[in-house]
């Protein structure tokens, strides 16, 4: 940000009271990637009113560079979301996606984790409360790939017995076979490379298929279509949640507050 002035389109991460009056916003910027500004006045004023966590727009900011300090001039809140803080599921799982994406800053690539994050947050602004846990488990998948750590589905990583066989008229990937995940590993073992593990996270078929399906080139549309079972959905969510955490670090102070309802 070496200009004095500058125009940035942002997602507000978090917001933290700085001083008596003023705060310091966390904010994500689709080229700037995380960064850090002040936003100056009470409660009452309305840059205050506009400027929360999960909305999205254009920021204007002033470099103050003899204080080192940037200052949030102008805000045009585009996407306020504001249904996300009517529900609480929803509300924690957009949290913890700004956590992660704050912790690891953006993985270094700014314009994917915008358009990844930014995508995420207008689909919890509108799909049903029963689609929010798997709409959560596809951002958790996804980032991984942003971070250049996704597992692969392709193949046994022990044995290298492919994992699918294709469903062409639909071009959805189906899984011939359960799979098993060890910590720490590239991917993924078959049932008879796995025979004999007893730390892990064991994968349906059908799990298996709809990360693979996330992987590849399918449509989003398509992926929210595949079939997932309430224990696949569980599996996914355990998976998803512990590589994210092993991906950061660190506990996430997200999922800890969220224990019981994530």
């Amino acid at each position: 940000m070496a200009n004095r002035n500058s125009l940035s389109r942002v997602i507000i991460l978090k917001t933290q009271i700085q001083g008596e009056h003023n705060r310091n916003v966390c904010v994500l910027g689709e080229n700037e990637g995380i960064f850090h500004a002040t936003l100056y006045g009470g409660p009452k004023s309305r840059l205050s009113a506009l400027v929360q966590p999960l909305s999205s727009g254009k920021m204007w900011l002033y470099n103050d560079s003899t204080r080192h300090i940037v200052k949030i001039s102008d805000f045009d809140a585009e996407k306020s979301r504001l249904s996300l803080r009517g529900s609480l599921y929803r509300l924690f799982a957009a949290n913890l996606a700004c956590e992660i994406v704050m912790r690891t800053k953006a993985a270094g690539e700014s314009k994917e984790a915008f358009f990844l994050l930014n995508g995420f947050l207008d689909g919890l602004d509108v799909i049903a409360e029963n689609d929010s846990p798997s709409a959560l488990i596809r951002f958790l998948w996804r980032y991984l790939a942003v971070m250049g750590i996704q597992p692969s589905t392709e193949e046994c990583i022990k044995c290298q017995k492919p994992f699918f066989r294709e469903n062409v008229s639909k071009s959805i990937r189906y899984s011939t076979s359960n799979c098993f995940y060890i910590p720490g590993a590239d991917g993924f073992l078959c049932p008879e490379c796995a025979r004999e593990m007893s730390e892990g996270f064991s994968l349906s078929a059908e799990a298996l298929a709809y990360l693979a399906a996330m992987a590849s080139s399918l449509s989003p549309r398509l992926v929210r279509s595949m079939p997932l079972s309430s224990s696949s959905l569980s599996q996914l969510r355990q998976l998803t949640f512990f590589l994210s955490e092993a991906a950061v670090g660190m506990k996430l102070k997200s999922l800890e507050a969220s224990a019981g309802i994530l």
